[in-house]
C-alpha cells in the first residue's frame, strides 16, 4: 500500500504564507495575515508542526486566515491564546467556533470534515486509515520529538562556541 503524497504546490503555497509571517514579523508579537475571507483561523509560527497545519489546508484547497504567532515572545502563553490552546502551543485552529489544537489533531479535523472525495487521505474505519492512523502517529510521538530535540541541542550547541 502506498501513501498519499501531497503536491508540492500546497507545499509551496503553505511555505510561502509562512515565508511571510516570519519575514514582515519583525517588532510586534503578533501578525495577522488575512489570506481570504473564512471561517478557519490558522494560529501559527514557520515550524515543523505549524507547516503541517498549513500544508494541509492548502491541500484541501480551503481558504484561510493566518495569524502569526512568535513563539520566542510567548504570545501561545497569553491568555486570549489559552482560550483557543490550553497547552499554549502552536499550532491551532478555529473553525468558526470550533477549536483544535496540536497539528495531528488538526490534519485528521480538517481531513474528516472536508475532505469528502479523498484525495489527500483515506475513508475512516478503512483498513488504509488505519495505516495512515499508524504512520502519523509514529511521526507524532517518535520522529518529531526527537527532531526537535536534535534542532535544540544542535542550536544550543552552536550558541556555546
Amino acid at each position: 500500500m502506498l501513501p498519499r503524497i501531497v503536491s508540492s504546490a500546497g507545499s509551496w503555497k503553505a511555505a510561502t504564507r509562512l515565508a511571510q509571517l516570519s519575514s514582515t514579523f519583525k517588532a510586534s508579537p503578533r501578525y495577522f495575515y488575512s489570506a481570504m475571507s473564512s471561517n478557519i483561523t490558522l494560529y501559527t509560527w514557520p515550524t515543523p508542526n505549524g507547516v503541517k497545519a498549513s500544508i494541509t489546508l492548502e491541500e484541501l484547497g480551503l481558504p484561510y486566515k493566518t495569524e502569526g504567532i512568535n513563539i520566542s515572545t510567548n504570545v501561545q502563553k497569553e491568555d486570549w491564546f489559552l482560550k483557543i490552546n490550553p497547552n499554549g502551543r502552536i499550532p491551532a485552529i478555529l473553525d468558526g467556533n470550533q477549536r483544535v489544537f496540536e497539528s495531528g489533531a488538526i490534519m485528521l479535523y480538517l481531513t474528516d470534515k472536508y475532505d469528502k472525495e479523498r484525495k489527500i487521505s483515506y475513508a475512516p474505519g478503512s483498513s488504509e486509515y488505519v495505516e495512515e492512523l499508524s504512520w502519523l502517529m509514529f511521526q507524532m510521538g517518535g520522529v518529531g520529538p526527537m527532531q526537535g530535540m536534535a534542532q535544540y541541542f544542535r542550536l544550543l550547541s552552536m550558541a556555546r562556541r
